[in-house]
């Protein structure tokens, strides 16, 4: 006699072998997203922005709603100046993720890059204020040039030299900002002085 399983148990082995097969699936399609995203952060590290731009671009293939493929791919684009790709991808990646590390400060700087100075000097000095480790030199640095290009330059001496202390290396540029902000106000006493720190 031959043994012939019950037609219910055909059916529950099939779907249970297509159910594995689908996770297999999905589970190799998130690993082959991620090892493209891990080549495309250190093609950017390397300034190999069309090899980044490539591999960012094969993760978000495997998965279009990943907050940190959209952002990435937007710092690849704010880093080549492809300003509207880049606010695509960073807008995207805020709309699923707002609170994404670093996010906000790329945001900032892409109005930088825009010319959105008012908007950039309110994103940069909110990121001053409330983050005291990441990027915060920067964060002061370019709310102080946002502050200046608003023609506010008194919070613009604010943030500058905030960043001047806390920087060598952009305490020159600073100084010299610093003195044009106290030029503009006629404190020519101060700005001598900024200007003499930027010439010695």
């Amino acid at each position: 006699m031959i043994f012939r399983p019950p037609i219910a148990l055909i059916f529950f082995s099939q779907y249970l072998l297509s159910s594995l097969l689908f996770i297999s699936l999905g589970f190799c399609q998130e690993q082959s997203g991620e090892a493209s995203f891990d080549l495309g952060v250190f093609a950017y590290e390397d300034k190999d922005f069309v090899s980044a731009e490539k591999h960012l671009k094969n993760a978000l293939s495997y998965a279009p709603e990943n907050p940190f493929y959209c952002h990435f791919l937007g710092k690849i684009y704010l880093a080549t100046s492809k300003l509207d790709l880049a606010e695509s991808y960073l807008k995207k990646a805020h709309h699923i993720n707002p609170v994404l590390n670093g996010l906000a400060y790329d945001l900032a700087y892409l109005a930088f890059k825009q010319a959105n100075f008012e908007y950039a000097a309110k994103c940069f000095s909110h990121i001053a204020e409330n983050d005291p480790f990441t990027q915060n030199v920067l964060a002061c640095y370019y709310a102080g040039i946002s502050f200046f290009e608003c023609k506010n330059y008194s919070k613009a001496i604010l943030y500058l030299m905030r960043a001047a202390e806390r920087s060598p290396t952009i305490k020159p540029n600073c100084m010299f900002y610093c003195a044009i902000c106290y030029f503009k106000q006629n404190i020519i006493q101060k700005a001598v002085q900024h200007f003499e720190y930027v010439l010695m």
